[in-house]
C-alpha cells in the first residue's frame, strides 16, 4: 500500500475515536448526566453550513440532550454518536434508534412513493405517444390507400398486416411494474417510428 494510501486509511480508523473523544469532552463533567427527552431535529443538508454534532462532526439527524437543573443548556447528539452515548444512558439511546429508524422508514416510503408517481408519470407520457404514432401511421397508410398507392412494405406491415400490426396502446398488458409498461410502449413506439420512416418522402 503507498504512503498516501495508508495514511488516509490510518485517519479513518481513528476518526471513530477522535469524534467519541470529542463527544465525552463536550458533555463534562460526565456524559451519562445529559438526558434525552424525545426530540428529533432534522438539520437539513447544508454544504455551506452543515448542522453539527457535539463532537464537531457534520451531520443532519440532530436529537437535543438536556443536563438536569440547567434546562437552558442542550447539546446537540448527531445519530452517528448514538452507540457512543449508548455506554453511558443505553436506554435513552435506545429510544433515539427507534426516532431515526421510524424516521428513516417514512422517508423510505415518501422516496417510494415519488419514485412510483414519476414511473407512472413516465408511463403516461409513452402511452401518449405511441397513441399518436399510431394514429399517424394509420393516417399515412390510409393515405396510400386512397389514392390508390401501394404503401411501403414496413408500413403496411406495422399497420395492415396480420402478423406484425403494432398494437395500439389501448392493449399493454397489465404489468406489475410501470417500468415494464414503460418498456412495452417504448418498443412499439420504436416500431411505429421505423415505418413512418420508411414512408417519408413519399407523397
Amino acid at each position: 500500500m503507498k504512503i498516501p494510501a495508508l495514511e488516509r486509511t490510518i485517519d479513518r480508523a481513528e476518526a471513530p475515536a477522535h469524534y467519541a473523544a470529542a463527544l465525552i469532552a463536550a458533555l463534562a463533567p460526565d456524559p451519562a448526566l445529559w438526558e434525552y427527552r424525545g426530540e428529533m431535529i432534522d438539520g437539513g443538508i447544508s454544504a455551506l453550513s452543515p448542522p453539527r454534532c457535539a463532537c464537531g462532526h457534520p451531520i443532519r439527524w440532530l436529537f437535543p440532550i438536556y443536563l438536569p437543573g440547567t434546562p437552558e443548556l442542550a447539546a446537540q447528539l448527531g445519530s452517528t454518536c448514538i452507540l457512543h452515548y449508548a455506554a453511558y444512558r443505553p436506554d435513552d439511546a435506545a429510544r433515539m434508534q427507534e426516532r431515526l429508524a421510524a424516521m428513516e422508514a417514512e422517508l423510505a416510503a415518501a422516496l417510494a412513493k415519488a419514485r412510483r408517481v414519476k414511473s407512472m408519470a413516465e408511463v403516461a407520457a409513452a402511452r401518449e405517444r405511441h397513441a399518436a404514432l399510431t394514429g399517424a401511421a394509420s393516417e399515412r397508410y390510409e393515405y396510400y390507400r386512397s389514392g390508390g398507392l401501394r404503401a411501403p412494405r414496413s408500413l403496411w406491415w406495422a399497420v395492415a398486416s396480420r402478423k406484425g400490426a403494432v398494437p395500439g396502446p389501448d392493449e399493454c398488458p397489465q404489468y406489475t411494474r410501470p417500468a415494464d409498461a414503460r418498456r412495452w410502449h417504448e418498443k412499439h413506439i420504436a416500431a411505429l417510428i421505423a415505418a413512418l420512416t420508411s414512408a417519408l418522402g413519399d407523397k
